[in-house]
């Protein structure tokens, strides 16, 4: 079936399910406005017939106008070979921040034979019970940073709390019982969180002072921001894990429409501008930072992405189709996901 057909009998299949005509679901998409508020039952028939079909990203704006769970779509595209290059890119970026002399040396251990191999990789959901030694090692964890004049300001919430309320979402990843990574984001309802990152910026406050308090549960109903505030990897293994589990939490949330992303590390930077992220908030000024604005150079920044932009990107389908734990195809996350190419 082609991508346009695909896209037309996805429509139809959501349209119906609700009961809409296609006059009904035309009226909801143009009360959205933009390059929505245009759309008129020709058009939307002509889409459902798979005559035409809008952009990538258009399509998104559509689909989640009626469903939240884009997931089940966004899997049956799989990757246009055209776009070979940049997958190829995106593992190379992969592979130096991971493999790349300074970051084997940097993790060689005086008291180890040999640097440990992360094989299996074990992802857990913050619970009510037993998070204690988490939080502590999370704790140490951002005190370390402050010496890259890094600070973060999760110490000032019950983040267990947080998690089993449905303001924030934090994994821990685990090999042989060790803490390997982490990877915590926070909800706040459109537009809280750019109106934060706005007065930050308007009166010359660190970003750590974003307000969490104002954060909210995610619920079915309304639009959200979804900010990335703190991730660590320890391996590619993990990072790859952690990317996947985001990216399919994004596609089954459609109605988070924006993402932020508080980073650090040049080939963050570096892969996220490729993808059409831009620079929200920088700070602390450092002459080796990874964020360059102007002439200058920053040692945090926070970046910004429309999701409807970012669902459309290729290393996003990428992560998203791959299993996101190994580099074979026969393995069960794999039979969840028939497109897998990794």
């Amino acid at each position: 079936m082609g991508e346009s057909k695909v896209f037309g009998s996805y429509l139809k299949s959501i349209r119906t399910a609700l009961g809409l005509t296609q006059e009904q679901a035309s009226i909801r998409l143009n009360l959205l406005g933009g390059d929505l508020a245009n759309i008129d039952c020709v058009t939307f028939s002509r889409w459902e017939r798979g005559i035409t079909q809008p952009s990538l990203s258009r399509r998104v704006r559509v689909l989640r106008a009626f469903e939240n769970n884009l997931l089940p779509y966004l899997c049956s595209l799989g990757l246009d070979l055209s776009l070979k290059e940049d997958v190829e890119q995106f593992e190379l970026s992969l592979k130096q921040r991971y493999q790349d002399a300074m970051s084997i040396i940097s993790g060689i251990d005086y008291n180890s034979v040999r640097q440990v191999e992360h094989e299996y990789i074990e992802e857990e959901e913050l619970s009510q019970n037993n998070e204690q030694d988490f939080i502590h090692s999370l704790n140490n964890f951002h005190d370390q940073l402050k010496s890259l004049n890094i600070k973060h300001n999760l110490s000032s919430i019950d983040l267990v709390e947080y998690q089993k309320d449905g303001r924030a979402i934090a994994y821990k990843y685990l090999s042989r019982g060790k803490l390997v990574g982490h990877n915590i984001g926070m909800f706040f309802n459109d537009p809280t969180l750019e109106n934060e990152i706005d007065r930050t910026k308007r009166n010359r406050l660190p970003i750590d002072t974003i307000d969490l308090r104002l954060t909210k549960p995610l619920k079915d109903k309304g639009t959200y921001s979804y900010y990335a505030i703190s991730q660590h990897s320890k391996s590619e293994r993990v990072f790859r894990r952690q990317l996947h589990t985001e990216f399919t939490f994004l596609a089954q949330n459609a109605h988070i429409h924006h993402y932020y992303a508080s980073v650090t590390l040049k080939s963050s930077v570096d892969v996220m501008l490729k993808m059409g992220f831009s620079v929200a908030a920088y700070e602390s000024e450092n002459p080796v930072g990874a964020i360059k604005v102007g002439s200058k150079r920053y040692t945090r920044a926070v970046m910004y992405i429309e999701t409807s932009e970012l669902f459309t990107q290729p290393e996003f389908l990428y992560l998203l189709t791959c299993c996101g734990v190994c580099t074979e195809r026969e393995c069960d996350t794999c039979l969840e996901h028939p497109h897998c190419i990794c």
